[in-house]
């Protein structure tokens, strides 16, 4: 079988994931004359079905042992079915005019998934994923991240260009590597002030005017503060701080 690596790149960040297809043959099984699958539906671990203009049937539904799904660019526009996919770890559901994510609430397994560019705006479903490393959900129409207070595992978060302005459901989250909050409205940023495990950080395009709080991040590789109300003065002191991060203004 053979692998294909799918790369989330945005401005430098890039948050990977390994997909293998698995080419699922249904159409002439179970028909009168039609040949029979060796394997049981339950033995598929993976599948991938992109780009097709699909909609999600039925038949698809019995491989409830399936533990990596891409099915981005599907033009889904519901999730529903899929709680049966309890054993899925990594899912990815990007480009798919999503908005209820209720289907997902008991997939507690998942590791990492991808909701990027979506319809997005309620994360309380998603409480309960405590176990996910790697969470996308860029170009949604988010505003509260309560939910994601409990989410102690995340090491890349992305939520580029949502309505965020509150970080503080985020200050718990101390192992994170990779933050992107680019295109939002905050201002405050005290809440990564202990994210001290923090290679990348982008904040570029939001209301930030106080960089004080990120003194202390001595792990930054890289920090984007571009298109931000920000002073010279401010950043220059912040790279004293940081001289082995890369601050973008």
């Amino acid at each position: 079988m053979q692998c294909k690596w799918t790369r989330f790149m945005q401005k430098g960040l890039a948050f990977t994931a390994g997909f293998c297809c698995l080419l699922v043959l249904l159409a002439s099984c179970g028909k009168e004359g039609g040949a029979q699958s060796s394997e049981e539906p339950s033995s598929a671990s993976k599948a991938q079905f992109s780009d097709t203009g699909m909609t999600v049937a039925d038949q698809f539904f019995p491989y409830d042992g399936t533990q990596e799904i891409s099915l981005c660019g599907a033009e889904l526009g519901t999730l529903e079915g899929f709680e049966k996919f309890a054993q899925a770890e990594n899912l990815g559901l990007c480009s798919n005019g999503i908005s209820d994510l209720a289907p997902l609430a008991k997939l507690t397994k998942l590791r990492e998934l991808n909701l990027e560019s979506n319809q997005v705006s309620d994360l309380s479903p998603l409480r309960g994923l405590t176990g996910l490393n790697v969470l996308l959900l860029s170009e949604n129409q988010i505003s509260d991240l309560t939910p994601l207070s409990g989410m102690t595992q995340l090491i890349a978060l992305s939520l580029k260009d949502n309505q965020i302005s509150d970080l503080t459901p985020l200050s718990g989250i101390t192992l994170l590597s990779d933050l992107s909050l680019d295109g939002n409205r905050i201002s405050n940023l005290s809440a990564l002030s202990g994210m001290t495990k923090l290679k990348h950080l982008y904040l570029a395009e939001n209301q930030i005017r106080d960089i004080s709080a990120l003194k202390g991040l001595t792990s930054l590789k890289t920090l984007d503060l571009k298109r931000n109300p920000l002073d010279q003065a401010q950043v220059r002191s912040l790279q004293e701080a940081l001289p082995e991060c890369e601050i973008l203004f």
